[in-house]
């Protein structure tokens, strides 16, 4: 019974004539409304996209990550996974291992665990 009530109204009205009969003002507001909606779903889109890219590379990363033999070899391939957030995540981290090494006061946790490597870096055979 209400959905047969609300589908007459709805149907009885004509929306090309409700802007036709418009004015300026009215069509003015519709069509900025219009321009955001298209300019929303357009970066909608473009997010999805963004995020795609993303896990694709990603997977790139890691699949070269795992095949890998040495940490160096893949610091070098980390150029052509850009849009691999991972591989920035890895290649900031690769980075600063060098810098935790030099300085064994700001080593924490397992890193603790290296003076070996530290004696070899101050004695220059690193």
């Amino acid at each position: 019974m209400i959905s047969a009530y609300l589908r007459g109204p709805l149907l009885d009205v004509n929306f090309w004539e409700l802007v036709k009969g418009s004015g300026v003002v009215t069509l003015t507001v519709m069509g900025v409304l219009v321009m955001a909606s298209l300019n929303s779903v357009t970066i909608i889109f473009a997010k999805f996209a963004a995020l795609r890219r993303a896990r694709n590379g990603n997977a790139r990363f890691l699949r070269t990550f795992r095949k890998a033999t040495r940490l160096d070899a893949v610091a070098a391939a980390t150029e052509q996974f850009r849009s691999a957030p991972l591989a920035t995540v890895f290649d900031f981290g690769y980075s600063e291992v060098p810098i935790a090494l030099l300085r064994p006061d700001r080593i924490i946790g397992s890193f603790a665990d290296l003076p070996a490597a530290i004696r070899d870096i101050e004695a220059g055979r690193a």
